[in-house]
């Protein structure tokens, strides 16, 4: 079987969720007998990694239309390739350039492209996470007028249950459901907390509440912020340093800058976590080795984003032991265990479309978070129940 692969280039697992599943589905592939893979990196321009190239081919590409979605390489790659399939790992959106020949701005393919696109000597097969739906519970109309038309994939999957429902709303044939892994040998109960507190210079003795995601819109971040926040007027104690456990508050943003990125800084000052026994930290570009610490270090995973296609992150913290807090919407509700009478689950306080496609997204009930930590910092039986839970619920998500 030959396939070639196109989404954010897995070199840089650093960067998003779509290079971080890449990076472990191509090693897989790579490694079973009668397979044969080649990349098309989005985002890759064949120079500047920080990290040693994978074993398998990658062929970079160029800025077309203002995006990187692989639209200039990808069907001339697969058919030098002589591929069986061209697999497209991105939202759908992105991914319509396959079948329209036009890329998101409007702007037409290449001729070479589009000639091998239309006789197509390959399957083609579209891998994408969905991460809202519309106020119907469907996928937009304009999507289902794009993936219904005699012109469409061969074949569609999605990392989530909710994702399959509404990918099979769009193209009127059964999507599948391939659920994401995360590497349960790097990301385990390991170390002494302390200890990794002080590897990332953090106070030793503090709740620590940790958000792992890329920094863009859709991610909601004021939400884990306003959170800490709420959580400080339920539990003063913890901004007094008097708590007989914690001596402060430490919260924690992992992640980089994309598209319409929030001011981290500036949240920290709006919020007024900017006083004594409070401490906010920014971190980015950790190598999956520092994430597995950053993880040890954590009290909880407080990831209230808007929407997930699947949510990679909140897998690794719970393998990692520590219990999960995410907005009950989208395929989030499917990461975290029931746990508590949905403890992990937080309901949407409300719903908000999306600027370009209409898919809403969910503001988290904040108040409610906060309810839930503070009962998290009073109970130590079910902190022990909690941080079990979350262990046991990763299991089932480990790569092969």
């Amino acid at each position: 079987m030959r396939v070639v692969w196109c989404s954010d280039y897995s070199g840089r697992a650093v960067a998003t969720g779509f290079s971080r599943a890449s990076a472990e589905i191509l090693k897989d592939l790579h490694g079973r007998p009668g397979f044969e893979v080649v990349e098309v990196g989005v985002g890759y321009q064949g120079h500047g990694e920080e990290v040693p190239p994978p074993p398998w081919p990658v062929v970079s590409t160029t800025a077309y239309g203002g995006r990187l979605e692989g639209q200039d390489t990808a069907a001339i790659t697969a058919e030098q390739f002589k591929a069986d399939v061209m697999v497209l790992f991105m939202d759908a959106p992105d991914a319509a350039w396959a079948v329209t020949y036009v890329d998101r701005s409007g702007k037409p393919l290449p001729d070479r492209a589009v000639e091998i696109l239309d006789k197509r000597p390959f399957a083609l097969a579209m891998y994408s996470p969905v991460d809202g739906q519309c106020p119907d519970g469907r996928v937009p109309h304009s999507w289902r007028k794009i993936y219904h038309g005699l012109n469409t994939f061969d074949a569609a999957a999605a990392p989530s249950r909710f994702g399959q429902r509404l990918l099979t709303d769009a193209f009127g044939f059964p999507a599948a459901y391939l659920p994401h892994g995360v590497d349960t040998e790097l990301f385990r109960p390991q170390g002494d907390v302390a200890q990794a507190r002080a590897t990332l210079g953090m106070p030793p003795e503090n709740l620590t509440l940790v958000y792992v995601a890329v920094n863009k819109l859709r991610k909601m971040v004021p939400a884990f912020f306003e959170t800490a926040a709420k959580l400080l007027e339920r539990r003063p104690d913890l901004a007094e340093g008097t708590h007989p456990q914690y001596k402060g508050l430490t919260v924690v943003f992992h992640g980089q800058d994309r598209e319409n990125n929030y001011d981290i800084e500036g949240l920290e000052g709006i919020y007024g976590l900017d006083r004594p026994n409070v401490f906010v930290y920014r971190t980015e570009n950790l190598p999956d080795q520092g994430l597995a610490v950053l993880y040890r270090a954590a009290d909880l995973f407080v990831g209230l984003s808007g929407g997930e296609g699947f949510g990679i992150p909140a897998i690794e913290a719970q393998a990692s032991r520590v219990p999960a807090l995410v907005s009950d919407y989208s395929a989030q509700s499917e990461t975290v265990p029931d746990a508590e009478m949905g403890w992990c689950k937080v309901p949407p306080k409300s719903l908000i479309p999306m600027p370009f496609n209409n898919l809403m997204w969910a503001w988290p009930d904040t108040d409610l978070a906060a309810d839930r930590i503070a009962a998290f910092v009073g109970d130590k039986g079910l902190r022990v129940r909690l941080r079990r839970d979350a262990w046991e619920w990763s299991q089932q998500y480990s790569w092969p």
